[in-house]
């Protein structure tokens, strides 16, 4: 990862504090950005992106943002789940704390939950004789 990438990470997990520890990860050529074991954003090719919701999507839109998307040998796929960080939003710590927020809120809601394991059978004990 470039140098230029690594003072955008630097920056936004600096702006992000007020969630509390961010843990920063390389993730298919770029990084992974987790809260409390939740993804909830990336950085690919020096942009920031949050994880999105129903809700929340259509706030990005309005303001310019587009999805997260890739290129494979079959076309471009576009990636919903996650939209780029619109660069008024990056400019103002608060708003971007706030988008964050909403952001960890999605991935939390589409985080698979962890699975109890099964309960153990008992067998009856049997006396030895």
């Amino acid at each position: 990862m470039g140098e230029q990438n690594s003072a955008f990470s630097a920056f936004v997990v600096e702006q992000l504090a007020p969630l509390g520890t961010i843990a920063c990860a390389r993730f298919f050529g770029g990084l992974s950005l987790k809260s409390g074991g939740v993804l909830f954003a990336m950085i690919m090719d020096g942009a920031l992106y949050f994880a999105v919701d129903d809700l929340s999507r259509p706030e990005y839109e309005r303001l310019g943002s587009s999805c997260f998307s890739y290129q494979t040998k079959n076309g471009r796929v576009d990636l919903r789940r996650f939209h780029a960080v619109p660069a008024d939003v990056l400019d103002d710590a608060d708003q971007l704390v706030a988008f964050a927020r909403r952001a960890l809120a999605a991935a939390a809601e589409r985080a698979p939950r962890p699975r109890k394991p099964p309960a153990r059978s008992r067998k009856p004990r049997t006396k030895r004789t």
